[in-house]
């Protein structure tokens, strides 16, 4: 599972004895977002509003064949905030590697094997254009706590992008999410009587998804294909 080729990648950076979750971002020329997605993780809460402290997390950006400003400003986001623990590594990748489900999958590999190292956590994924919620990080943690071993979020589009879909695309991506809901609904009835608990979405996208690392461990990880890794490996 573990992808040795990569395996120096963020050597430099030990994981702290504190760190139980770990967030990997992989990101390709996200200058118009990445201060958003890094902003939301800077101000993290816990359910009581409380702010988290940041020795709970690391994050690891893996930034691949960037041309635009995306790695500046992420190195100028650590200088200003050198308290949390983010650790930024920048790599030129080959034609048959630079996909985002061999990048992610570095990622992820990677950080199972560091949280390994503190008897294990919690991996956290999320993508370079996406804004967490501010309690993105405990309420993922809320549900492994009550017995889950992955969680995926609502994804929800934002207000520039849904005033940017012209009518027909928006009809259909509201008629989509209503069905997309439905089926949701029925399966958490079904599955109801077996004592799986209840599905809430349908989602199960990197744009937000957790995963303990003893599931990932057992599932094998994330299959080496170029793109759909998420759904690879929820299926």
């Amino acid at each position: 599972m573990y992808i040795h080729h990569h395996k120096q990648l963020f050597s430099n950076f030990p994981i702290q004895q504190t760190v139980k979750a770990s967030i990997v971002i992989p990101v390709k020329n996200e200058e118009t977002y990445i201060e958003d997605l890094l902003n939301s993780l800077k101000g993290q809460v816990d359910l009581s509003g409380n702010k988290i402290d940041y020795v709970y997390f690391e994050i690891l950006i893996l930034a691949n064949n960037c041309t635009d400003e995306t790695v500046n400003l992420i190195k100028e986001f650590k200088k200003k905030n050198d308290e949390i623990n983010l650790y930024l590594e920048e790599v030129t990748l080959d034609a048959e590697e630079a996909n985002i489900g061999y990048v992610r999958k570095t990622l992820m590999d990677l950080a199972y094997a560091r949280l390994c190292t503190n008897g294990g956590g919690i991996i956290l994924t999320t993508d370079g254009d996406t804004i967490v919620s501010k309690e993105w990080i405990c309420q993922n943690m809320a549900e492994i706590e009550k017995g889950a071993d992955a969680v995926g979020g609502r994804i929800l589009l934002k207000e520039n992008e849904w005033e940017g879909l012209d009518k027909g695309s928006a009809f259909f991506h509201k008629k989509d999410e209503e069905y997309q809901l439905l089926i949701a609904e029925l399966e958490a009835k079904i599955l109801e009587n077996f004592d799986h608990g209840k599905c809430c979405h349908h989602q199960h996208f990197n744009g937000s998804f957790a995963v303990t690392t003893e599931c990932y461990k057992k599932s094998g990880g994330i299959p080496l294909v170029t793109h759909l890794e998420d759904c690879a490996m929820s299926d």
